[in-house]
């Protein structure tokens, strides 16, 4: 077989999934007869026909089929390469693209990202809020590298998409000072008819803290459900319910909306993870999220850094 030519094999990558010689010419901006000279002279290379004559839109043969599959793993992995390149270091910052999922708390985003930005003084974060469905969508087309969830997306993504637990938190039950000192009775019965913030449907705490009701026989009166946890907080500072927090964060979030523990869930727990999908060339940023696992009350865990104790601190420690 002569050596392959990469050029015609673009040129039929590009027929192929656009769907036609007329498509294709003007996606590349060339004439017709350029796309369909280039086709044929791949074709004489493999030694058979890509296309069935005839169809239309272009069917590739049994050989086009399995010279598309081929195509497509190395333009692919040339668009990894223009990304990997974009991303490296040149004098400008290196940039990483992190997806966050809804029901993952801003604060333990921001611990998980924090060993990043002390990294290096030339990182640039691009940061997307949105739903699992949608990041998954774009960590697959490598618009993205990686994705923080509180729930590991599923298998039916393909084998190309890995998930590792990175955070496990406990969670603590939490109400301004005036609606605490209202509850009536210990934890976790004072929660029986108390006003209540609670994640919206959908997120994966809200299934957990149902099952963990169920299960303690406690029926709080839900005052609002809600997917934006900055607003629960918020909310839940002005006294309008208790509300949940992971214990990882637990000190950061009774300091800086001056509300007060009220409870603790030892067996209600939060797991969150980073998401990524296979590549040839990984991100070298990704990694520092991945490596890590943060636990509630483990060694070098807790919190988000004072300003004494910085997270790059606590994660050289860890390793």
């Amino acid at each position: 077989m002569p050596e392959l030519n990469y050029n015609h094999l673009r040129y039929f990558w590009v027929a192929a999934t656009q769907g036609g010689m007329t498509a294709a010419a003007e996606w590349l901006g060339v004439a017709q007869p350029t796309v369909s000279n280039q086709i044929r002279l791949l074709e004489q290379a493999v030694g058979g026909p890509l296309f069935v004559r005839g169809s239309r839109p272009l069917v590739p043969t049994q050989t086009g089929r399995m010279v598309l599959r081929y195509a497509e793993q190395i333009f692919s992995l040339g668009r990894e390469l223009e990304d990997t390149l974009a991303n490296r270091p040149t004098g400008g910052p290196t940039r990483l693209r992190i997806g966050m999922s809804t029901g993952v708390p801003r604060l333990v985003i921001a611990l998980l990202v924090d060993p990043v930005l002390q990294a290096a003084d030339d990182v640039h974060l691009v940061m997307h809020h949105d739903q699992p469905a949608s990041l998954a969508a774009m960590l697959e087309e490598h618009t993205l590298d990686v994705v923080l969830t509180d729930t590991p997306f599923g298998p039916t993504l393909g084998p190309r998409i890995s998930s590792v637990e990175v955070a496990v938190s406990p969670v603590g039950f939490y109400a301004s000072p005036g609606l605490a000192s209202e509850l009536q009775g210990g934890f976790p019965q004072c929660l029986e008819g108390a006003p209540m913030l609670v994640p919206a449907p959908g997120i994966a705490l809200r299934r957990e803290l149902d099952r963990w009701l169920d299960q303690h026989d406690l029926r709080p009166r839900v005052v609002a459900e809600l997917d934006d946890g900055g607003m629960t907080k918020t909310l839940g500072s002005r006294g309008h319910g208790v509300f949940t927090a992971p214990l990882l964060v637990g000190g950061h979030v009774e300091r800086r909306f001056e509300v007060v523990k009220i409870g603790e869930a030892t067996d209600l727990v939060e797991r969150y993870h980073a998401v990524t999908a296979e590549r040839r060339v990984m991100h070298p940023l990704v990694g520092l999220i991945t490596a890590m696992r943060w636990s509630a009350g483990g060694p070098a865990a807790g919190e988000p850094p004072a300003e004494d104790d910085t997270a790059t601190g606590r994660a050289r420690r860890r390793r």
